[in-house]
């Protein structure tokens, strides 16, 4: 695995999610609908923006407090966010991995549909 392969991106991402990241709901917009979600934030803005381009965000946020150096952050919701929590799954720490499929096994019941699209029903 190399820096510059998709594994070694993915696990390089992993690795800044376990220790700077957070999984969790999020809203988009102004929307009042929470939906799975991945952030990361920092105050190193390049690292910030490599999150950004790897996500293809066209921004980033910025957080500033006082005196303080600023806070960048990246996010993600909705499907992207899912995809990205199975990516990074395998690399990590217990309990990380325990929110994840936290996240994972009750977005189907929450995640909004579609008006005109009914929920299949299971034949279990």
């Amino acid at each position: 695995v190399t820096p510059e392969s998709p594994a070694g991106t993915t696990a390089w991402l992993a690795g800044l999610l376990e220790g700077e990241g957070y999984f969790g709901r999020t809203r988009s917009g102004s929307s009042p609908v929470l939906y799975p979600g991945v952030q990361v934030g920092m105050t190193d803005r390049d690292v910030i923006q490599q999150v950004s381009q790897l996500w293809g965000n066209k921004s980033i946020y910025i957080e500033r407090r006082g005196s303080y150096k600023p806070v960048y952050r990246a996010q993600q919701c909705g499907i992207p966010a899912l995809v990205t929590m199975l990516e990074v799954f395998p690399w990590m720490g217990e309990r990380r991995r325990k929110r994840i499929e936290a996240l994972l096994s009750t977005w189907e019941h929450t995640f909004p549909r579609r008006p005109g699209r009914p929920r299949k029903e299971s034949n279990a």
